[in-house]
């Protein structure tokens, strides 16, 4: 027996025959029982199991043990239990009376698009097929319901038939995951980390959008997507490196300054791990390569400064890394104010109390931007993350430091597979097509 205060019981008598019923008033919907169920009770007043399956205006009834029973009020349903009939494996109905209390769709929040619809997944599995399935009215689209972790947790995968292998596939992993990390798997976000059996990467090996046009625009391609209840995001598999590079609103632009615009997300991408790297190696061993005018420029920017390269990159490194956490718990008007100010009196003030050098703030500011041009958040902090260790080799090393840490980078990712496949593969195939439909 459930040990709870949002525990209700209700007991019935109508004449010959008497019904108790149970359930959480946190998770079942009252207005449903009182207004629905008990006025049927009342009214029709069943004398068996079967009658009440066949009669009850509520659908998706079932028929368990007294005991069993507990579990589905955990999942937001009620218990209906006929008193004459007694003992722990008595016969019990459970109804699907569940709450639906979700947000209304809205814009993005994380993934901001110029072009298309400004609209986001919500917590509703239901919600988020309707906003998938309005945009893919086809008969090739197929919709597969699932249940993990003992129903706990219901989602969909959305595919094309002709890659229901995929979609089988990504099935079998979700259900491995669930299998293994039960009591940390919430979303699909949790998912993401523990599908590959929490395997290092550059980023998730699959994908993760709140945007639905960037899920139908994956599934025409031959990816599939999976949902799940409570989670606002969707799953994108077999993902490749060059989606981490692809913005919802760049189908909806020209083509020319699509590919433009990727070419500088490449480029933003290997600045962002390059840049102050490259900085402390030149400080540290190889000032030769520059010319006398910039040397003479960079040392007198450093004469006053206590701290190595090294230790003055990781300082201003760690200072933006503080900055941008602090500005994402902001609310947003708040958000931007702060980190402009804080960007432009903390700047200020380190220069001027000698702790790092002018030139120092250029490159930071520099390889924040190429930082923050990715258009992926996922990819955006794992960024942050791998600067450490380039900046590590890069003062032991130099640039032979920095090349190194590329090898190891690039070695690592191509072992690296999603759903089977290479993760480092570029989508040629889908180029070609988009081609092919523009010309």
């Amino acid at each position: 027996m459930l040990a709870t205060d949002e525990l209700e019981t209700y007991r019935i008598s109508c004449g010959q025959m008497n019904y108790t019923l149970q359930w959480l008033s946190t998770l079942a919907d009252d207005k449903q029982i009182k207004e629905r169920l008990l006025p049927y009770l009342m009214a029709v007043q069943p004398a068996t199991l079967a009658q009440l399956q066949s009669t009850t205006p509520i659908p998706g009834i079932l028929f368990v043990t007294n005991i069993d029973a507990q579990k589905y009020l955990l999942q937001g349903h009620v218990s209906v239990i006929m008193e004459n009939i007694v003992g722990p494996e008595t016969p019990a109905a459970v109804i699907p009376v569940q709450k639906q209390q979700y947000r209304s769709i809205e814009e993005p929040k994380e993934e901001f698009a110029e072009l298309g619809p400004f609209e986001a997944f919500t917590e509703s599995l239901e919600t988020n097929l309707y906003m998938m399935r309005r945009r893919l009215p086809i008969e090739e689209v197929c919709v597969h319901k699932i249940e993990y972790d003992n129903g706990r947790i219901k989602g969909a995968i959305v595919y094309h038939k002709d890659h229901k292998q995929e979609a089988l596939q990504l099935e079998q992993e979700a259900q491995t995951a669930f299998e293994n990390y039960s009591d940390s798997i919430l979303d699909t976000s949790t998912l993401a980390l523990a599908q590959n059996g929490l395997q290092f990467t550059l980023s998730n090996v699959n994908l993760l959008t709140e945007h639905p046009v960037q899920c139908v625009r994956r599934i025409m391609k031959g990816q599939v997507v999976l949902l799940l209840e409570g989670s606002r995001k969707g799953l994108i598999a077999p993902t490749y490196l060059s989606d981490y590079f692809q913005a919802p609103s760049d189908y909806l632009m020209a083509l020319p300054f699509v590919m433009l615009i990727r070419a500088i997300r490449i480029f933003s991408f290997i600045m962002a791990l390059t840049l102050l790297p490259l900085y402390v190696a030149i400080i540290n061993f190889h000032y030769q390569m520059i010319p006398s005018k910039v040397i003479e420029t960079l040392f007198i920017s450093r004469y006053a400064v206590p701290f190595s390269a090294f230790f003055e990159a990781l300082i201003m490194e760690a200072a933006l890394l503080v900055l941008l956490e602090a500005v994402a718990r902001l609310p947003t008007k708040l958000s931007q104010s702060a980190g402009v100010v804080a960007g432009i009196v903390l700047g200020t003030a380190a220069v001027e109390a000698k702790l790092v050098s002018n030139i120092m703030i250029v490159v930071m500011g520099a390889s924040a931007l190429f930082t923050l041009t990715s258009a992926s958040i996922a990819l955006r902090n794992s960024l942050f993350v791998y600067s450490i260790p380039a900046l590590l080799l890069a003062n032991f090393m130099g640039i032979t430091g920095i090349f190194l840490f590329w090898f190891l980078l690039m070695a690592r990712l191509l072992q690296v597979k999603s759903l089977d496949r290479p993760f480092t593969t570029f989508s040629v195939p889908a180029l070609t097509d988009f081609f092919r439909r523009r010309f």
